[in-house]
């Protein structure tokens, strides 16, 4: 059975139990790409842009907990990233932690209480390098964007009562750096790749802190 409830938060993140870590995953360069492209992210198009499939989970065998429902709470601050920067990837980071949540647990009512998923982290920052001058255009160097992605989330399991039965949390970062001047969609495809190896690392501490501390609640 599968009861998934999501519900917006506001509350400030609460403090890390469980394992954690962060990964540093290698830049992927744009430079050969899109060298006649529409210009910096967010900048206006006429040209329709190809959809990009969204990130699920959908593949994966879910993790059932022997709760009554799961509660996904993204606590995440709006602000954490710029507009720019979130639109830059088809699926920005909250909406991947959100289905992450969705996809991956199921409520098996085996038991009774609740499963609490807190996105804790979910935030893309653009920075934009010096445009070249001089000698240095001359030889091909570019502007570059490097984006920097961090996602975090808490699993709490409790009793009826409110009272905490156990808490894993895990995390995942990368940064990537591409050519400022690279079409939308060759932009979109890679900053989507990179998106899904942030995710594919969060999924794999995830539920490897699941399975190492909550294993006696999963059906």
């Amino acid at each position: 059975m599968r009861f998934v409830r999501t519900e917006p938060m506001t509350a400030a993140p609460a403090s890390w139990t469980g394992s954690r870590r962060s990964v540093l995953i290698g830049g992927l360069s744009l430079a050969s790409v899109g060298l006649g492209g529409v210009g910096l992210v967010g900048c206006a198009s006429n040209t329709p842009i190809q959809q990009v499939p969204e990130i699920r989970f959908q593949d994966e065998e879910p993790l059932r907990i022997a709760v009554d429902v799961v509660d996904i709470m993204d606590e995440t601050a709006p602000e954490a990233s710029s507009p720019e920067a979130r639109g830059a990837f088809p699926t920005p980071p909250h909406k991947a932690m959100r289905n992450w949540g969705e996809d991956r647990l199921e409520a098996e009512p085996l038991g009774s209480g609740v499963a609490r998923y807190r996105i804790t982290q979910a935030s893309v920052a653009r920075e934009l390098g010096d445009r070249p001058s001089g000698t240095d255009r001359l030889f091909g160097a570019e502007q570059r964007q490097t984006f920097t992605v961090r996602v975090a989330a808490e699993l709490e399991v409790r009793r009826n009562d409110g009272g905490l039965v156990n808490a894993v949390s895990a995390n995942s970062w990368g940064q990537e750096s591409f050519a400022a001047d690279a079409d939308r969609f060759d932009l979109q495809r890679a900053t989507d790749a990179f998106m899904r190896r942030v995710m594919a690392d969060f999924d794999r501490e995830m539920e490897a802190a699941i399975r190492a501390n909550i294993a006696n609640l999963l059906a």
